[in-house]
């Protein structure tokens, strides 16, 4: 597995990584502890979790899965978002302010979580509006300093929030940006993207699939697969539209046409995007993390890419596709 340094004076992470977000919600341990072992057997070497992530059970799975081998990896998890519950009951988030005591509480709590001394990688997994960003900054300083945490990076951030946060030179920069990103929403590519790579931040991708929408398993007319998360969740039901399926379905054919799927382009077209570090994937078992494993190794040919921007702009779905995601921040 090809690996890329994380912006400028960060860490050497494999071109895919893990997103531990299913791990306690529909992984378990034994499976949870297949798939890390399967992926530090391929080369892949970052691994991404949060406090909330898997019903609060992700970090615990994923510390538990690393064990012995701990030290062949680059563990990052989040801080300041919490679960909560809209009015009709559905599963919700409630951002958390990024006070130093409150950035310091979730860290120890993540540390032990882990079973690690340290993370690698800790990202602010929503803007706060609230607490200056030269206070959160100095509470990130203190922690580097202490060896609690190795580097910082934001998520979840528009244009203008990063822009705030890099304003605030009050302490040791950032090395990333993790934000929604794909061959089908592209609303990172015109200002968000650009504007970390000006200042030296790496990309980290994650719905690099478009929540399964380009791994082909969605087609025109037909069911949603039994255990799909079209099947599973409502929010993801509603990102599969008719017309974006139909969409995927012709990528399809003109990626058979160089004797490749379209999960292999939908990765190999991220992965020549200027400024992607990695793709933190949302694999659910050993099956899945070995098919993006194969993709990953597929170039797309400069026609290739040309048929896809042609295939869009026939499905009259150009203006769409890079006006997505709606917000990069879904509560």
């Amino acid at each position: 597995m090809r690996r890329a340094q994380l912006g400028i004076g960060g860490p050497e992470i494999s071109v895919l990584g893990i997103g531990a977000l299913h791990f306690g919600a529909f992984v378990d341990q034994p499976t949870a502890s297949q798939l890390i072992d399967c992926a530090l057997d391929l080369g892949i070497n970052f691994f991404e979790t949060a406090p909330l992530y898997g019903n609060g059970e992700s970090e615990a799975i994923l510390g538990r899965a690393l064990g012995r081998r701990r030290a062949a990896a680059i563990v990052s998890t989040k801080v300041g978002l919490a679960p909560d519950r809209r009015a009709d009951g559905a599963f919700a988030v409630q951002p958390e302010p990024l006070r130093a005591a409150d950035i310091v509480a979730s860290v120890e709590r993540s540390l032990r979580a882990l079973g690690t001394d340290h993370i690698d990688l800790l990202q602010l997994h929503v803007f706060d509006p609230t607490t200056p960003p030269e206070a959160t900054i100095q509470a990130l300083a203190d922690l580097i300093q202490a060896g609690k945490i190795r580097w910082w990076g934001g998520s979840n951030y528009d244009e203008h929030e990063l822009a705030a946060m890099l304003a605030a030179r009050s302490g040791p920069p950032p090395v990333s940006l993790q934000c929604h990103f794909n061959m089908i929403e592209r609303r990172a590519q015109d200002e968000l993207i650009p504007l970390a790579r000006k200042n030296g931040l790496g990309v980290l991708c994650n719905r690099g699939l478009a929540r399964g929408i380009l791994s082909g398993k969605y087609r025109p007319g037909a069911p949603f697969p039994p255990g799909s998360r079209g099947l599973l969740s409502a929010r993801v039901r509603e990102s599969i539209t008719d017309p974006m399926v139909r969409l995927v379905a012709d990528l399809g054919q003109a990626a058979a046409g160089f004797g490749v799927e379209v999960i292999d382009l939908a990765i190999g077209w991220l992965l020549q995007q200027g400024g992607v570090t990695s793709i933190v994937l949302g694999v659910r078992d050993v099956a899945q993390l070995e098919r993006c494993a194969r993709a990953a190794s597929f170039a797309p040919s400069p026609t290739l890419l040309a048929q896809v921007e042609k295939i869009i702009e026939s499905h009259h779905l150009q203006t769409r596709v890079r006006a997505m995601p709606e917000t990069f921040f879904e509560r």
